[in-house]
């Protein structure tokens, strides 16, 4: 009876320890919230002195965390979001593709497929790059053509 006893307090002491070890790491892997330290990053793309809209930007960071996306208005400004809830860019170097090529939607759900105009260089073989900084800024691309 006493073996019964001891087994059951070392059961009950185990399942505690274990209890608190997966409670502890738990906590500290941040489960109580993902948020990412991120900072205003916005800016203007133009396409041979001219304003470039409808564009999509992206800064990807260059450790390979997770991207900002943006679309250029009809002036080529554009604002970065990290999430739909989360505006801004990680601090930090990032390689940058600005595209205005894919399939566009409209409000009845039609697809349609838009034509690229940005040279490979600054999307799919991009050579653009970025230094988002603590301060944010505006972070500016005048694209070329030729």
């Amino acid at each position: 009876m006493t073996m019964l006893k001891d087994l059951a307090s070392s059961i009950s002491a185990g399942s505690l320890a274990a209890g608190i070890l997966v409670s502890g790491l738990l906590f500290a892997t941040g489960c109580s919230s993902d948020v990412v330290k991120t900072v205003s990053a916005e800016g203007t793309v133009t396409l041979d002195g001219n304003p470039l809209a409808n564009a999509e930007v992206e800064f990807q960071p260059t450790d390979n965390s997770s991207p900002s996306y943006g679309k250029t208005d009809s002036s080529g400004h554009y604002e970065l979001m990290f999430t739909a809830d989360q505006a801004g860019a990680i601090v930090g170097e990032h390689k940058v593709r600005i595209t205005t090529g894919g399939e566009t939607e409209d409000e009845n759900g039609n697809s349609t497929a838009t034509e690229e105009v940005v040279p490979e260089k600054y999307n799919a073989q991009t050579e653009l790059t970025a230094t988002v900084e603590k301060g944010g800024g505006p972070y500016d691309f005048d694209l070329k053509t030729n």
